[in-house]
């Protein structure tokens, strides 16, 4: 829950799955409820920060809901998208494993699983979720699946060919997840195969798909801001402030800039926005990622200076960085404003 709150999710199906299987019994049991505590107030510091700052993730889904970013797939492309994103064949060994859990004497001692993956599913299809959202659940699937899989096959040779295309299936697509191709033969790679990763977002991510294009440009944006930000005179730069129109960028400056001597970012994207501009006053800024709607024309003089330009790197992190001067009122004043989170 520290890390994703859709880990809820799996707790409400955990507890319904209690509900509806025999192993109901171990709601009597103090531990299991000991532990649910245990867990809420590790969670506790997380939820008191929601609820002092309005519930900023019910903020963030209903905005990025209104927005459309998500792709939503319908229940029988959600399950489809499963399939592809689990390797299409795997796709028989989970299904199997769901079967054997659900529909099985011998699975029904750990039916409980298998409603959790049901009821994980629906959820998902129901609230239209990501159709990445579920991967996690699929490791108790899989060794279901081998159960069922070694009890249906009692020749050596059946065995041993699913084994083999298993193998082969998984060396062929695992450039498409795993970073071991360079992105040059990533995309040729991936021509060659008429393969595309389902997609979770829509946004136009450039050769690359979200997952890898994520990677790629960030160093590059800090050194061209850097460059930027060292040829401002000395009293110009102390005042000058890196404002970055997404979390993203922000990090990279954080993250990049410190080797190039450069301030940390100020940001009015999500968390960022709550650190709030500092003390900076707005006289000088170096402006990231401008979509053009109230991030400039609040400045007297507005310069392109450089321009961010990666070949891999995502269509929205190609941008030009403007210079802009003399703002005519202050940072602190407009910051309310200037929130975004989505």
């Amino acid at each position: 829950m520290e890390n994703k709150y859709t880990t809820g999710f799996f707790a409400v199906a955990v507890l319904a799955g209690l509900f509806l299987s025999p192993q109901r019994r171990f709601l009597s049991n103090i531990w299991i409820w000991l532990g649910a505590l245990c867990s809420l107030l590790i969670f506790l510091p997380n939820l008191i920060w929601q609820i002092r700052h309005g519930f900023p993730f019910l903020e963030l889904m209903h905005n990025i809901r209104s927005g459309h970013r998500d792709v939503v797939r319908g229940p029988i492309a959600f399950i489809v998208d499963q399939a592809m994103l689990m390797n299409p064949v795997l796709f028989p060994l989970w299904l199997g494993g769901l079967s054997w859990l659900c529909l099985t004497r011998d699975g029904r001692r750990f039916r409980i699983l298998g409603l959790i993956y049901v009821l994980l599913l629906v959820a998902f299809i129901v609230l239209r979720g990501k159709n990445y959202y579920l991967c996690a659940a699929y490791p108790m699937l899989f060794a279901a699946g081998a159960i069922g899989f070694e009890r249906l096959t009692r020749g050596r040779w059946s065995r041993v060919a699913y084994v083999t295309l298993i193998v082969l299936s998984a060396s062929l697509l695992a450039p498409l997840s795993v970073p071991v191709l360079r992105a040059k033969k990533y995309v040729r790679y991936q021509k060659a195969l008429g393969i595309e990763p389902p997609k979770a977002e829509n946004q136009s991510t450039g050769p690359l798909p979200q997952h890898f294009a994520d990677e790629h440009g960030w160093e590059d944006m800090a050194r061209e801001v850097a460059r930027i930000y060292n040829e401002l005179p000395p009293e110009q730069r102390a005042a000058t402030a890196i404002f970055a129109n997404n979390y993203g960028e922000a990090g990279a400056i954080d993250f990049f800039g410190k080797k190039y001597g450069l301030p940390k970012a100020i940001c009015n994207h999500q968390n960022y926005w709550l650190w709030g501009p500092r003390d900076y006053t707005g006289e000088s800024v170096i402006v990231l990622g401008s979509d053009g709607k109230g991030d400039r024309e609040h400045f007297a003089s507005v310069e392109v200076v450089g321009r961010t330009n990666h070949p891999f790197s995502r269509r929205d992190e190609q941008f030009e960085i403007f210079l802009c001067r003399d703002l005519n009122t202050t940072l602190q004043a407009l910051w309310p404003k200037a929130k975004k989170w989505d």
